[in-house]
């Protein structure tokens, strides 16, 4: 849902130090040029906490270094393979 994943893009944006480029061709809101630092994402459910890897939020894809996630117009949350 969007609430949820627009203030994590936003986070994102802000604390990475990169060259931002456009992600249409991967279908992916936010990618940059190259691999680099980026902060680590942690996922706070009712009871448990679950850390991330960075290999299963951002990805090498197509010469593009990418956050594997995407925003939804429906109104529901779908965690995926990769963050699993």
């Amino acid at each position: 849902v969007n609430a949820g994943y627009n203030p994590l893009l936003s986070a994102f944006k802000a604390a990475i130090n990169l060259t931002q480029v456009d992600g249409a061709a991967v279908g992916l809101d936010l990618c940059y040029e190259e691999a680099g630092e980026v902060p680590s994402l942690t996922l706070h459910f009712e009871g448990a906490d679950f850390d991330l890897p960075t290999e299963n939020y951002f990805l090498n894809m197509n010469g593009l270094f990418c956050l594997a996630m995407a925003g939804s117009s429906d109104h529901l949350s779908i965690f995926g393979n990769i963050q699993q």
